[in-house]
């Protein structure tokens, strides 16, 4: 008998792939600048993000937002500390 999954959110993901960059739903294949599409750009575990698709929540544009400055602040932390010891 097939292992029992925890939650919702590992069946989902295991029956849609978890995929980190925006690919095209109906080939699967990563989309890059200037690519023409045959289905729907879509991101993480199938989430259509065309604009007749979902999109994203402006709490997950905030997220998103809050990420990337926080990486950013380490990247300039490394950079002011790496230039400072050469």
């Amino acid at each position: 008998m097939p292992e029992k999954l925890d939650n919702i959110t590992d069946l989902i993901s295991l029956h849609e792939g978890v995929r980190y960059r925006v690919y095209d739903d109906a080939n699967g294949k990563e989309v890059k600048a200037g690519d023409t599409l045959v289905g729907h750009p879509t991101i993480g575990v199938g989430r259509n993000v065309a604009a007749d698709g979902i999109g994203i929540t402006r709490e997950e544009i905030n997220f998103m937002l809050i990420n990337d400055i926080n990486r950013v602040k380490v990247e300039a932390k490394n950079r002011i500390f790496f230039k400072w010891l050469f």
